[in-house]
């Protein structure tokens, strides 16, 4: 029974229902029914109540608090209200919650009645459907274009890919041969005129040497025998001096 006050919650209410947002808000009714005017105080207990108090409730946690003052003045026969919000922050710890109000006086804070339990349940995060045909789109864009990227960059490789080169044979029997004609087998063979060591008009070694295997449009270069111009010191003829000795040869030749 009542000694100082007494403290009702609307209906008999028992349990809180949050809203969408885990918000809720309750109004409690507060009437002094001793003799005397009294300061009081609402407190605000965790149910159930342990020593120390639990870190994780709602109550330590601040979720549930109440709305302006604590403190308020309660003539004789007189009543009052205290309000309480309750605001579950996101993605908390789903489970059922209980405490309770009690009004003490001030100046005795060991006198006072306490409310009836009320509870309040935090659901589990709502679990968002799988939306498969989004992900099936998403998927078969990615394969589109994943497949669009290999083909171009199958084409663009083909497109670029070097030709293998092709292999020929230096032609056979350039030694003894006139400089202007051993030119012409080498050019009819795929290959190129390389240098021409010594001066003479007739070819008296290659290199590579005849019958050798080598890449389409290498160079071969000639050695002819030394006229006393080159007996004295190497001579080594190239690109337009090396034609001129070829031309020369054939002028000879006639």
């Amino acid at each position: 029974m009542a000694k100082l006050f007494q403290i009702t919650l609307p209906d008999g209410m028992s349990e809180l229902k949050l809203d969408s947002q885990g918000r809720a808000t309750v109004q409690y009714s507060v009437q002094n029914v001793s003799a005397r005017p009294i300061d009081a105080r609402a407190i605000l207990v965790a149910l159930p109540q342990s020593n120390p108090p639990d870190s994780n409730h709602p109550v330590q946690k601040g979720w549930i608090k109440i709305v302006g003052s604590t403190d308020q003045k309660f003539d004789t026969g007189k009543g009052g209200t205290y309000t309480v919000n309750i605001a579950v922050p996101p993605r908390s710890p789903a489970g059922t919650y209980s405490y309770r109000l009690d009004v003490v006086s001030i100046n005795k804070p060991d006198e006072g009645d306490v409310s009836a339990p009320l509870k309040f349940t935090v659901a589990p995060p709502a679990v968002k459907p799988v939306n498969w045909k989004l992900i099936a789109i998403i998927a078969a864009a990615v394969l589109c274009v994943g497949g669009l990227l290999t083909w171009v960059l199958l084409k663009h490789s083909s497109t670029t890919t070097t030709p293998t080169a092709t292999n020929v044979t230096v032609p056979a029997n350039l030694v003894n041969m006139n400089l202007s004609d051993a030119d012409k087998a080498i050019h009819s063979a795929g290959l190129q005129l390389g240098a021409i060591n010594g001066d003479g008009t007739i070819v008296i070694s290659t290199n590579p040497a005849s019958g050798t295997s080598v890449a389409s449009g290498s160079s071969v270069d000639i050695t002819t025998q030394a006229t006393v111009n080159c007996r004295a010191r190497p001579c080594r003829f190239v690109g337009e001096a090396a034609r001129l000795q070829v031309k020369n040869a054939a002028t000879l030749k006639r």
